[in-house]
């Protein structure tokens, strides 16, 4: 009886990056905008200052806002000054409510990384590495017929896809751009995969094989583009739907 794990209730340091992060990333707190100082902004929230100084710290790592020594903090211009841990921290934090230009600029990464991947895997692979490719789908449609099937679970092996292609394609530093924006991809590939369900998504990695077997990156990098802006699509409807 191993399967019901300790609860844990968030900290107080994680409940105030969060609650700041939320307003960051809604648009209620501005690019530029400067924060209270750090005891006004602990008698205002109802926490220690140690718990606003280090959450300060952390949203700093995030690219959310900027510490400015004698100066104060600042709301950072996180689109333009952001590190990888921002696009982590915007889908972690802001996830359901992701603008459709935001989604699209994710995706422009996504394509960027992984089509440059399946480019190089194209043209120097071996027929051990096409087997790992298909070992690694065929372990995608056993874990679907487990009980142990979860989507999200189902997305995070699903990503692990492109990153193997990557490692293969003799591109590992990709594979580590990959890595360091898991959190945030792992949450888009389980939409994705709720959108079209895991038949489709499993599908959709076979046709990626065939193509890079035959050498056919353009092909690959062309059906991951048009996969995208099929979701894409999908996440504009949801934003007209009432």
């Amino acid at each position: 009886m191993d399967n019901f794990e300790k609860l844990t209730s968030p900290s107080l340091k994680d409940l105030f990056v969060s609650r700041i992060a939320g307003l960051i990333l809604s648009g209620k707190l501005r690019v530029g905008e400067k924060f209270p100082p750090e005891r006004t902004l602990a008698e205002q929230m109802g926490v220690g200052k140690t718990v606003v100084h280090s959450g300060l710290q952390e949203l700093q790592r995030l690219g959310l806002v900027t510490i400015k020594p004698q100066s104060g903090v600042f709301v950072a211009d996180y689109m333009r000054d952001g590190n990888l841990a921002t696009f982590n921290a915007i889908v972690r934090f802001n996830g359901d409510n992701l603008s459709v230009d935001t989604i699209a600029g994710l995706f422009d990464l996504r394509l960027a990384v992984e089509g440059a991947g399946m480019l190089a895997f194209a043209q120097k692979h071996t027929p051990e590495d096409i087997a790992r490719l298909r070992e690694c789908i065929g372990s995608l449609g056993d874990f679907v017929a487990s009980e142990d099937f979860t989507c999200p679970d189902f997305a995070a092996r699903l990503y692990e896809f492109p990153k193997l292609i990557c490692r293969l394609g003799g591109k590992p530093m990709l594979a580590l751009v990959f890595k360091s924006v898991e959190e945030g991809a792992v949450y888009l590939t389980e939409r994705y995969v709720r959108s079209i369900g895991t038949a489709a998504a499993i599908n959709e990695l076979s046709r990626f094989a065939d193509k890079l077997e035959a050498g056919d990156g353009e092909g690959a990098v062309e059906q991951l583009r048009n996969c995208m802006d099929a979701q894409l699509e999908r996440y504009k409807k949801q934003k007209q739907t009432p």
